[in-house]
């Protein structure tokens, strides 16, 4: 437990094992939870859950810029506490390991031999390009996201099969 603002970000910044954050809006002198919050965010992306006698619509909004995994109010009971940080633990294990999944996908994505090029399906944009696909169309992908497939020379406007199994 940190009595400051300040304490709690020295803590989140020396100490591996905190697991989740359980910020008060009010922390006295110094800077408030919001404030303090943004800061451990900056150190590492630990889980940040409010807790607050607070329900005041501005007090609240103060919360939803700040990647956060709840807002509790304080005498909601100790069933909702624990049920709360609970999920927030789930949530947030789920994000590490979505964020993981999409780092082996982007190294797959970019390592391959093959030019795959992603497209709206609807409209034929260019979503997204592997460096094979830059390589052949002779573009660097910021040049070829937001261009339309059918604006690329043969061959890479044939044959494509879009995501949702059609071909174009």
């Amino acid at each position: 437990m940190a009595p400051t603002g300040e304490a709690a970000l020295a803590i989140v910044a020396t100490e591996e094992d905190v697991e989740l954050v359980l910020m008060d809006i009010n922390l006295g002198p110094g800077m408030d939870g919001t404030e303090t919050a943004v800061e451990i965010l900056k150190v590492r992306p630990v889980p940040v859950v409010f807790l607050s006698s607070h329900t005041e619509r501005e007090v609240v909004e103060k919360t939803e810029g700040i990647t956060s995994y709840g807002y509790i109010v304080k005498n909601s009971g100790e069933t909702v506490l624990v049920a709360s940080v609970k999920m927030a633990l789930r949530l947030h294990q789920s994000r590490v390991e979505l964020a993981a999944s999409e780092e082996r996908y982007r190294a797959l994505f970019d390592n391959l031999a093959d030019a795959v090029f992603v497209t709206d399906a609807d409209t034929g944009e260019i979503l997204d390009a592997n460096p094979r696909a830059e390589e052949l169309a002779g573009r660097d992908r910021t040049t070829l996201l937001g261009m339309r497939q059918s604006e690329l020379h043969p061959p890479y406007c044939h044959n494509v099969t879009d995501t949702d199994g059609k071909q174009r």
